[in-house]
């Protein structure tokens, strides 16, 4: 008896959590060209085809009536892709000035959710993104939230301090960097192995954050003001590097913290100065005698 065909939702999944096994993609091709998609066609061409050929028919498709918005954005250039099997793997905003006002950033916000929702980005692996103003970021967070399952890494971060809440709740997710944000609240993921949090000014550390619970976080980086220890709910057994501000009240939690004795590394985000110093000194004990500083 002949074993029976995969569903597409099955595939889906499979390319998701294996995208770079070749086999997948084809039966999951062969799926689409027997319904007539033209995302078939280019995961067929992009594996068997010349880079022009594949050009050409990337062109056709974003040529449709209902992608032209999009298609404009990417030959302006306000967003840089990289694709993989015919799909994005990573989208990007340009560095530096490459994206040179405000509307520009934007437009590549709109831009980035279209793509997410498309048939052509179920399988975006990375994403790095910065915006003008807080609603894009926010736009692109629910954009994520929604449509970004297949997603390992993702950088958010916008000039307008913003609310970050259900970007990592990506389920593939590994490592994630969110900056000027607002607010935040439960962090709970499985998966996540390395997290960088930038607060937004006045908003300090506590405010932002409720409680961490991420069984598989190795390193965590916090940049945010600590007027005092912060309180809430870690649940961080395999944390071993930490990156804080260089006050009294965050060496306080780090030396609170029920993995202090297992830290490896503890990295201070600016000079360590008087009272932080003596504080430090005072609860050294309370960490790993294994433990290395790194002092900036």
């Amino acid at each position: 008896m002949a074993a029976e065909m995969p569903s597409e939702i099955e595939l889906i999944e499979a390319i998701r959590d294996e995208p770079d096994r070749v086999e997948t993609w084809l039966v999951y091709a062969d799926q689409l060209l027997e319904r007539g998609e033209r995302a078939g066609e280019l995961i067929a061409t992009s594996h068997r085809g010349s880079a022009r050929d594949f050009g050409l028919k990337l062109k056709k498709y974003l040529s449709q009536p209902d992608a032209q918005q999009l298609y404009a954005a990417l030959k302006r250039g306000v967003v840089e892709t990289t694709m993989h099997m015919g799909h994005w793997s990573v989208i990007a905003t340009p560095p530096g000035r490459a994206v040179a006002t405000d509307d520009d950033r934007d437009a590549a916000a709109d831009a980035i959710v279209s793509m997410l929702q498309r048939p052509l980005g179920r399988f975006v692996r990375e994403l790095r993104v910065w915006h003008a103003r807080a609603v894009s970021a926010q736009l692109v967070g629910v954009a994520v939230e929604q449509h970004g399952q297949a997603l390992r890494v993702v950088r958010i971060g916008a000039h307008e301090p913003w609310n970050g809440g259900g970007v990592l709740s990506a389920p593939r997710l590994r490592e994630a960097s969110l900056r000027n944000v607002r607010e935040v609240g439960l962090i709970a993921h499985a998966g996540l192995e390395v997290l960088e949090l930038e607060t937004a000014p006045a908003r300090s550390i506590s405010e932002v954050v409720t409680s961490l619970r991420c069984p598989r976080l190795r390193a965590l980086t916090l940049n945010g003001p600590w007027p005092e220890p912060w309180s809430g709910d870690v649940q961080l057994p395999a944390l071993t590097s930490l990156a804080i501000e260089p006050t009294s009240a965050a060496i306080h939690t780090a030396a609170a913290l029920t993995v202090a004795s297992q830290l490896t590394d503890l990295k201070f985000t600016a000079p360590l100065i008087s009272p932080a110093t003596e504080t430090l000194e005072r609860l050294r004990p309370m960490f790993s005698p294994r433990l290395r500083l790194h002092k900036v």
